[in-house]
């Protein structure tokens, strides 16, 4: 009787395949701003990785898939590297692409400021490890990474998608940092100025959580979905 997509996105592209527009409606996906919440301290957070709170961390998670593109955030972790010897950059997940992502990091000779985290299960922690969550998706249904990083008060620098919803989520929201046109050093740039500024990164954090709470509530999100 009726369709529910996550995106206005996601929606055209349904209504382009023949579903009838009368019959569809965009819900996109919540957050739980309770569960990803910046509760946890950073400090207790980046213990759970072996990693003390003074090392900068730029992390992702996700599978390790190609329309991730996760040859872009090692790209962008080489030129970061280059200029700050003492960031680590963390990857959250496996799949598919996991040898040639090993593989790759010791061709850019980061074996040493890469840790590969595995799967977790626990990612209100993850998200809060992460000073910095850098996404490099280039097909991106929805990005529900997004909200859940950026409830925990996580900023993100975002390569603008190719395609899919989660594009509205990272021009919109004013926790993300967006680089259109994907560029390494741009993302790279962007990455070192909140390394290098943490007021700017708190009041990202704190803008990106408000936002993510606002506009994705789960419990509005049960009523429209109980209201079908």
């Amino acid at each position: 009787d009726r369709f529910v997509a996550v995106s206005g996105d996601t929606a055209e592209a349904m209504i382009g395949a023949g579903v009838p527009s009368v019959g569809m409606v965009t819900i996109p996906n919540p957050v739980d701003a309770v569960a990803f919440s910046p509760r946890v301290s950073r400090e207790r957070a980046k213990a759970h990785f072996g990693i003390s709170q003074s090392v900068p961390t730029i992390g992702t998670a996700c599978r390790f898939a190609h329309e991730k593109d996760l040859p872009l955030f090692l790209e962008t972790a080489a030129i970061v590297a280059a200029a700050r010897r003492d960031v680590v950059f963390i990857m959250v997940g496996t799949g598919d692409e996991h040898t040639y992502l090993q593989q790759r990091v010791k061709e850019l000779q980061l074996s040493r400021s890469v840790l590969f985290a595995g799967l977790r299960n626990d990612m209100p922690i993850v998200w809060r490890a992460f000073d910095v969550y850098l996404f490099t998706s280039c097909l991106e249904a929805f990005g529900r990474t997004l909200l859940e990083s950026l409830a925990c008060e996580t900023p993100v620098v975002a390569a603008v998608p190719l395609e899919g919803g989660a594009i509205e989520l990272v021009r919109r929201s004013p926790g993300i940092l967006p680089v259109e046109d994907r560029n390494p050093r741009r993302l790279a740039a962007l990455v070192l100025r909140l390394l290098d500024s943490p007021g700017e990164r708190q009041e990202l954090g704190r803008l990106g959580r408000q936002w993510a709470a606002e506009n994705y509530n789960v419990i509005r999100w049960a009523q429209r979905i109980d209201a079908l």
